[in-house]
This record gives structure tokens, sequence and C-alpha cells, in this order.
């Protein structure tokens, strides 16, 4: 679709695809992204029911200063979305039995320091390894570093003493997931991304998730730092490289690829009916319970309902995904995911509701 220069940022709605049998959640979440539009200066967001994308669109500009409409095909960073990508792996390999979490990270990684030995792998999965996170100005200075594989990216924390004891407190941390990447390249006799490519996204014949800054990139949007609506102005954000990132929050890709990947998941394409309950569990801590899963929260809502979702947010993008597993009441899961080209968590607001609303219209018709 054609758009020209002229017409207002509101007006800038590029539906890809709309189906009939969600009218009215189409018309609600239609309002959702056109309010956000006033935060991003691009936004592409798509909804996944069963076994298909029932909803897609993109708003506003990929390219503010060209005036380019963001479609359905463009890209954007995950951030730390890219960590259900590395949960989806991890209970990949437990299906296959190469992988035990209830074993220490130095069972597989014996060259770690000492100081890992009572690090179990799922007290990464839950960050509750005491593996630290990014120091001030450290995200900024490894963003502009390239990274080849795991092993490299993890020298930057690996010698570092850890933040508490195994197990015990839980502390967001982004570099256990690049360590789990490791341990997935390790484990599976492949470099990480290859594994992911080869395992999960080739078999789906999913084209829209790369590895960021990777030669595949043809369709990216570009990033901001400041955004005004009124004037549809922004100010571009400095190169960025998630190169040393990998499954903590290296990927890059469209919202139609994640929501394909996490229905493929929900419907049992990777893994047994089983082991996918456990994948979007909450692991416990030893003395304190956690909501976090395999690179997703486990969660209630306030009507009851229970979910999995996760955001990412840093220089230039912000991301949400939330999965609703079939339940008696939802005949089929359903995902939704938001994608922004600019750091905001105004977005983390919105997703839930967008989301309720499709699952309210398929309730209606299948009580």
């Amino acid at each position: 679709m054609k758009i020209k220069p002229k017409l207002s940022l509101l007006c800038l709605l590029s539906f890809y695809l709309c189906s009939g049998q969600f009218s009215t959640a189409s018309e609600k979440a239609k309002k959702i992204l056109g309010e956000l539009s006033k935060t991003y200066p691009g936004l592409s967001a798509a909804v996944g029911y069963g076994d298909e994308i029932v909803w897609s669109v993109g708003v506003g500009y990929g390219d503010v200063a060209k005036r380019l409409p963001v479609d359905p095909t463009h890209q954007f960073r995950y951030y730390s979305l890219s960590k259900s990508i590395t949960g989806i792996a991890l209970i990949k390999l437990i299906s296959e039995g190469k992988l035990d979490i209830e074993k220490s990270i130095t069972h597989y990684l014996p060259e770690l320091p000492q100081a890992y030995t009572d690090v179990k792998v799922k007290y990464l999965i839950n960050h509750t390894g005491g593996v630290r996170h990014y120091n001030g100005g450290e995200w900024m200075k490894i963003s502009g570093d390239h990274c080849f594989d795991t092993k490299e990216a993890i020298a930057t924390f690996i010698d570092d003493p850890l933040k508490s004891d195994p197990g015990v407190k839980h502390s967001y941390s982004s570099f256990g997931y690049v360590l789990l990447s490791h341990l997935i390249s390790v484990v599976s006799g492949q470099p990480y991304n290859t594994y992911i490519k080869k395992t999960f996204l080739d078999p789906l014949e999913i084209q829209g998730i790369w590895p960021d800054q990777s030669e595949f990139l043809t369709n990216e949007v570009k990033y901001y730092s400041k955004w005004n609506a009124s004037k549809s102005k922004a100010l571009e954000t400095k190169s960025i490289n998630n190169s040393c990132k990998f499954g903590g929050g290296g990927f890059v890709g469209t919202a139609e690829a994640l929501v394909k990947l996490h229905l493929a998941m929900a419907n049992g394409k990777f893994v047994s009916e089983d082991l996918l309950e456990r994948y979007y569990s909450a692991i416990p801590g030893v003395e304190e319970p956690t909501s976090y899963a395999f690179g997703l929260g486990d969660n209630i809502s306030s009507t009851g309902k229970r979910y999995h979702a996760h955001t990412g947010s840093a220089v230039g993008a912000s991301s949400v995904l939330i999965i609703y597993e079939k339940d008696e009441s939802l005949p089929k899961p359903i995902v939704a995911v938001i994608l922004g080209n600019l750091k905001d968590a105004e977005m983390n607001n919105h997703i839930g509701k967008l989301a309720l609303g499709f699952i309210e219209e398929i309730e209606k018709k299948d009580p």
C-alpha cells in the first residue's frame, strides 16, 4: 500500500491482514496502536491464533526522514524477547536428553571458574544464579564490540564474582542468558545462532528472525531516541552492535515471525505436552518463589487467566510478547507481539488489552 508522506501519523495504519472473524477485536487493536503511535515513530504488531496469523499491522514510520511507512516485513530489535527463544532451545535439549537443568553449569562447562560449581543450570534460567547484569555504561561499550561466538561473549563477565549465593536471590541478568547461549552451543555441538536457525526457524520456514547486525538484514527499521508526533520529527540513535548479546538480547526480526515461532511452541511442535507445561511454569528459587520460567514470566491476570509474557527495551527499540495457552474457554493458543523503534515502556501497558480483545471475541463465538 502506497501512503503519501503528507498524511498524518495516525493515518499511517497499513493493515496487512485483518481477518473478518475478528472484526471487533481488530477495531480495538487499531485504536490501541493508534494511541501508541503518539509515543513511537514506528510500530509493528501481530496476533496469532491456533496456527495462523489473524491480524498484523504496521503503524507509523520505519524511516522518519524518508517518510517510509512500517509494514509487517520490517525488522525490529527484539532485545530481551530473545530470552524466550533461548528458553525454547533449552527445553528442546531437555526433551532430547542432552541437558539436565538440575546439574551444575560446570558439569557441561568444566572450564568455568570455581565460583560456578554450585550454579545449577535452572538458576541461570530463572535469574537466581548470582551472575551480574550490566554495570553502568557497560551496555554501550559492549554494543561497540563484535563477537564471533558465545565463548568470546562470556569473557566480559565470567571471571567476576557472583552477586549472591546460587539459587537464593532473584536478580535479572542478561549475562546469565549469554552464558546459557554458550551452554546451548556446547551441548548442541553447533554455534548458538546456527542451532536456533536449523532446529526451529528453518523447519518452520521462518525468514524473519536473524542475529542482530547480520548480513541478512535487508528491511530493518531506523531507531530513534526522541519522537515528536505532532511534527513527525525524530532523533536517530547511535549505531548499535548486538552481536555479543546472543540469547540475552541479540535477535532482530518481525512481529509475525516471533508470533509464528511461539504459536508453534504452544501447539507442541517442538516438545511433548508435559515438557510444554514445564517450559511455561515458573522455576522456584531455593528460598523464595519466582515468576520466571524459560525466558518468560508465568503470570495470572486480574481476570484469573494465566499468561506468559516478556518485554525488551534498550537503545532505540522496545518490544513486548504475550502468550495465552489453550484452556477450557480458549480452544487454541493465542500469541501477540508489539515492536517499536524507540525505547519506551508504554506498549507494556497495552499488550494485555490487545490480546484480550481477541480472546473475548473467541470466547463469545466458542462458549
